[in-house]
């Protein structure tokens, strides 16, 4: 259509790297979080409901660029409410899957953020999911 400014597909890439740099700052600023909800989980044998569990309040991590909101999940997940530097509604949800009679601990991720900004799926740091 006329007068609709097209992304060609160097646009694309560069956001799309963008948005793989800002992710890698996210999970470097949950680490805390993480180390925390699993040395919970491996004391008491219950996930966090709430970052005062951990010593932590969210307010150290919701700067509003990168994370706008943190909650704890039922199954021990961290969900994020990504903040302005994303697209709007974008979400993060980081699982731990407990290996090994609760000894090891995986992380896994989800977003919402489109597929075509986390690159191929092989290589994609979280998975895609339209809903969670």
């Amino acid at each position: 259509t006329a007068g609709v400014p097209q992304a060609d597909d160097s646009q694309i890439n560069n956001r799309a790297l963008i948005i793989r740099a800002k992710l890698a700052q996210v999970f470097v600023l949950m680490a805390p979080l993480k180390v925390a909800a699993l040395e919970h989980y491996q004391t008491t044998l219950k996930f966090p409901s709430n970052d005062e569990e951990l010593g932590y309040k969210s307010r150290e991590f919701e700067d509003g660029r990168l994370v706008d909101k943190i909650e704890f999940t039922a199954e021990g997940g961290i969900l994020l409410q990504l903040g302005k530097d994303f697209d709007p509604n974008s979400k993060l949800l980081l699982l731990s899957d407990a290996l090994e009679n609760n000894q090891v601990f995986k992380w896994r991720c989800k977003t919402t953020i489109p597929q075509h900004y986390l690159g191929p799926v092989s290589a994609a740091p979280c998975e895609f999911a339209d809903n969670f």
